[in-house]
C-alpha cells in the first residue's frame, strides 16, 4: 500500500533531497501537513504495515524515497510509541540511509498527543459596547435598520 496520490509530498522530497542531516528533515517533515493527513486518516497498525511494506524495497522514484519518513512521522503523531518501536524493529532497504538515525530522533522526542476537531465558532451580528461598569455590557444588534 502506498501513500495516497491526495497527500502532497512535494515538499518532503525537495527538503529530503537538500538535506544535510536527519534532524533537519525531522524539522521539516514535522512543518509540512502531509505526516498530519496521514496520522488522522490512517490507523498506526496501518501505517506500520505501510512502513514495513515500504521501507523493505529500493525506491523508485522521489515519492517512494520519502514515504518511510513519512509514515514514521505519522507514527509519531499517533498516541501510543509502541507502534514506532516496533517499525525501527525492521531493517530498512541500503538507500534509506538516515531513515534509522530519523526513527531514533522520533522516539527521543515523543510526546502523546491527542488531535482535537472543533467546530468553527459562530457569530452573531451584535457588538458589545462597553458601559460605564466593568461588568455591564450593553448589546446592539446591527442587523435591525
Amino acid at each position: 500500500m502506498n501513500i495516497p496520490d491526495w497527500i502532497d509530498t512535494t515538499n518532503v522530497e525537495t527538503n529530503l533531497v537538500v538535506a544535510n542531516t536527519p534532524n533537519f528533515i525531522v524539522r521539516r517533515i514535522r512543518e509540512d501537513k502531509a505526516p498530519h493527513l496521514l496520522s488522522q486518516n490512517f490507523s498506526a497498525e496501518q501505517l506500520l504495515k505501510m512502513y514495513v511494506e515500504a521501507s523493505a524495497k529500493k525506491p523508485d522514484n522521489l515519492r517512494e524515497l520519502v514515504t518511510p519518513y513519512l509514515l514514521l512521522s505519522a507514527l509519531w503523531l499517533k498516541t501510543d510509541i509502541k507502534y514506532l518501536r516496533d517499525a525501527i524493529v525492521f531493517s530498512p532497504h541500503p538507500q534509506y540511509k538516515w531513515l534509522r538515525a530519523f526513527a531514533q530522533i522520533l522516539i527521543d522526542t515523543f510526546r502523546a498527543t491527542t488531535v482535537v476537531r472543533v467546530g468553527p465558532h459562530v457569530l452573531d451580528n451584535s457588538v458589545f459596547v462597553k458601559s460605564g461598569s466593568a461588568v455591564n455590557y450593553t448589546s446592539i444588534d446591527l442587523s435591525r435598520q
